[in-house]
């Protein structure tokens, strides 16, 4: 993820006639609309992104997708947004069966049943 900023971060260094720290956070919305717009042909699927985060990838399509994201802002800037909701999915924990309720009744959900296990855990 570091290395992924550092490198748009670098990108833009090279474009821009005045550096600053706080350049990506102060113009963030609208570098993320011009990266959104530049997608090509050659831009990577959400699960190629996923895969690498979960490290569920080769070696091989690690260094394709590296060397993708050094000509793409579309894919760093898509691949940076995933890493940001891993980093917080990662650091949140699930809601208690009373937190969720509400939530199923507003979409109209059941709520999903214990497995098995647990049913049988539940009453020894």
């Amino acid at each position: 993820m570091v290395k992924v900023r550092a490198r748009a971060a670098e990108l833009i260094r090279g474009k821009v006639d005045a550096w600053r720290r706080t350049l990506l956070a102060d113009n963030g919305p609208a570098l993320g609309r011009e990266a959104a717009a530049t997608t090509t042909a050659d831009c990577l699927p959400t699960k190629a992104f996923l895969d690498v985060v979960d490290g569920r990838t080769t070696w091989r399509d690690r260094e394709m997708m590296e060397r993708h994201l050094k000509s793409c802002w579309h894919c760093v800037d898509h691949f940076c947004r995933i890493l940001e909701v891993v980093h917080l999915l990662r650091g949140t924990q699930p809601l208690t069966e009373s937190e969720a309720a509400p939530f199923y009744a507003q979409f109209d959900v059941a709520p999903p049943k214990p497995s098995g296990w647990r049913r049988l855990i539940g009453k020894a």
